[in-house]
């Protein structure tokens, strides 16, 4: 049977500067591409992971053959991607695993999260540790696919209001005023409230919560409620 290792993203604060804060469910990376032949090796419990991942150390050459490598853009670390075939010869399912360490040749991978669903494409949270990526086919020959990974929701300062996201997902805070700001999310998690400066301005800290609603004011006199769902 084929199954779904996905790493369980640990609750974080981390705090990181950034010129602007993006916008909620925008999509930062996109990107089609086309693979030959599929690799099945799964389903007789032969690791597929060596001959996919051959295709990032081979380079360009290898690209497309048995799978399509990728490097994972950080923007969209704890949000959401979607994996859709757009055409190819017999019945097509798509796979995809995250890597934090992509490994080599001769040494073994760390995966941060392998989706492997019968069906024909993918969908769920890209791991906030993944580096890389290597998207190939169960089955299907000259497999067409488009890729988008999506930015993590913020909330800025200033604003705050409500927010709902899947379980998984990060949820990043803005700085978005010109002094030093603080959230307070209660017992659920705390934002530059236990330091002497708080968060600078221009900063975002991402949080991860688990299931469930959480209330938050933030140092600007904002305030509102995130839903966590499955």
């Amino acid at each position: 049977m084929r199954r779904i290792l996905a790493a369980a993203l640990a609750a974080t604060t981390v705090l990181t500067a950034v010129a602007a804060a993006p916008s909620a469910g925008e999509s930062q990376q996109e990107f089609s591409g086309t693979i030959a032949l599929p690799n099945p090796s799964r389903e007789t419990g032969t690791p597929v992971t060596r001959p996919n991942r051959s295709t990032i150390f081979a380079g360009s050459a290898a690209q497309g053959t048995i799978a399509h490598w990728f490097k994972v853009d950080p923007a969209t670390l704890g949000d959401t991607f979607e994996l859709t075939p757009t055409g190819g010869v017999g019945d097509v399912d798509l796979d995809i695993i995250f890597y934090s360490n992509p490994g080599s040749l001769t040494d073994a991978p760390s995966a941060a999260a392998e989706y492997m669903n019968a069906g024909t494409g993918e969908s769920g949270i890209i791991p906030a540790s993944a580096t890389y990526a290597v998207i190939f086919p169960y089955s299907g020959v000259n497999v067409t696919f488009d890729y988008t990974g999506n930015t993590r929701p913020s909330i800025n300062l200033s604003e705050g209001g409500d927010l709902t996201i899947t379980l998984g997902q990060v949820v990043d805070f803005v700085n978005d005023t010109g002094e030093y700001g603080s959230v307070d999310g209660g017992e659920a998690f705390s934002i530059g409230t236990g330091d002497a400066d708080g968060m600078r301005a221009g900063e975002t800290s991402g949080v991860e919560l688990p299931f469930g609603e959480f209330t938050y004011t933030t140092s600007a006199g904002a305030s509102g409620t995130i839903t966590v769902s499955f």
